[in-house]
């Protein structure tokens, strides 16, 4: 991505989050793109007036954010970007696929699966066939307990006591996957009334 273009993507993310201070909204919802917009509203009934779309800018986007005064940002992201937002807070828009089905067939060892459910993993083409393959072995959310624990924590050392920073992940075929720890404090704060 060429600098000029990456300049202009952040002041998109400036404005943005400068549009929701100027309103009073101190509390934010940001979503990596679309998808996260679609799991916010449908299924987890969200308001989306408090949104910010970020792109591959997380780390920069909290970084505004905390630079502004807002109190929370709650992250909605897809599988792969969550992963990708482990293996490396700064770079995650370089990261490859093998990369991220590795982390992910370790979050597998690391709640309890034996190496066969892990290498199978491996051997997934899309987060959703890893999704899949977790879920047939019964590993799936034991696997994302793990990635949730590693997200919170890349988050919670990224931001430090600046902001609260909370994630969701999901996939486009499955939908919710996994929340950290602090989020359905922050899922409360945003959702419509009925």
């Amino acid at each position: 991505m060429s600098k000029v273009i990456q300049k202009e993507k952040l002041a998109a993310i400036q404005a943005q989050l400068s549009r929701c201070i100027a309103q009073g909204r101190k509390d934010l919802l940001i979503t990596p793109g679309n998808y996260g917009e679609g799991v916010l509203a449908d299924k987890l009934n969200l308001n989306l007036e408090n949104m910010v779309k970020c792109g591959d800018f997380i780390s920069e986007t909290i970084d505004m954010a905390a630079e502004l005064g807002i109190n929370s940002l709650l992250l909605a992201g897809h599988l792969g970007k969550m992963i990708q937002l482990v293996n490396d807070m700064q770079d995650i828009y370089e990261r490859s696929n093998d990369e991220c089905m590795e982390m992910l067939a370790d979050c597998v060892l690391l709640a309890g699966g034996d190496v066969g459910v892990s290498q199978r993993v491996l051997y997934c083409n899309t987060m959703d066939e890893a999704v899949e393959a977790l879920w047939m072995t019964a590993f799936l959310q034991p696997a994302m307990a793990q990635l949730m624990r590693r997200v919170g924590c890349v988050l919670t050392d990224y931001a430090g006591s600046r902001i609260q920073v909370e994630a969701l992940v999901f996939s486009n075929r499955y939908g919710m996957l996994g929340k950290t720890p602090g989020a359905e404090e922050l899922i409360m704060l945003h959702r419509k009334l009925l």
